[in-house]
């Protein structure tokens, strides 16, 4: 596969203990305004914002703007930052303070959005990008401090190195070659590397290794 064969870009995830996203679901996360929302609250009141939100001219702008997109080929949509504040601001402030908790969701309940529209399964939904747009905030590079840290923050630059994208994956289908039993593994987001079981976990005694069957991007 192009792109496969360059130098691999790896790095560590401090978060030791890993779980299923599923089992995240119930976990509550106090926004700016002290209410508890769980994320799969956040995710309903995503879908009710992309759903029902409405322009100066009563048109269901992002519900429209999903469907026109998605028909077109274009897997993205633009949300005004002002618009989501304004819908519910505890949602802003918690993508705000966790921007790769609450920016899945949202690009979840986007894809769920469209599959309710085309009256499909939401796993033959392609992926939805969700791009943030007109962030008030905007932050010096030299006050970037600790706190900052996996928080959503704007600051002004200059481009001054560009590099080719790279192939990134977003699934693994691994397969023992001596049970033959296929297992999904989701990747990690971004360069950080992951982890393949060296043995089969329904067959602990089997000393055929684990090959990748099949790679999602």
């Amino acid at each position: 596969m192009i792109g496969l064969d360059e130098a691999p870009i790896s790095s560590s995830n401090l978060a030791l203990n890993v779980r299923d996203e599923d089992s995240f679901s119930e976990i509550s996360d106090q926004s700016g305004s002290g209410s508890s929302v769980t994320r799969v609250q956040a995710q309903s009141k995503f879908r009710q914002f992309l759903t029902t939100f409405t322009n100066e001219n009563q048109v269901f702008y992002y519900r429209d703007k999903l469907q026109a997109s998605y028909v077109q080929g274009d897997y993205f949509i633009d949300i005004d930052v002002d618009d989501l504040r304004g819908f519910d601001p505890s949602l802003m402030e918690l993508v705000r303070s966790n921007p790769t908790t609450y920016l899945p969701l949202l690009e979840k309940a986007a894809r769920e959005v469209v599959a309710r529209l085309s009256r499909v399964k939401v796993e033959d939904i392609h992926p939805i990008q969700v791009q943030l747009e007109n962030y008030p905030v905007l932050t010096n590079l030299r006050d970037l401090k600790a706190l900052h840290v996996s928080t959503l923050v704007t600051v002004r630059g200059i481009v001054v190195q560009t590099s080719r994208s790279r192939v990134q994956a977003t699934r693994l289908s691994i397969m023992c070659r001596n049970c033959k039993v296929i297992k999904n593994i989701p990747c990690s987001a971004g360069f950080g590397s992951t982890r393949i079981p060296r043995v089969s976990v329904f067959d602990l005694s089997s000393l055929y290794p684990i090959y990748i069957y099949k790679i999602y991007r």
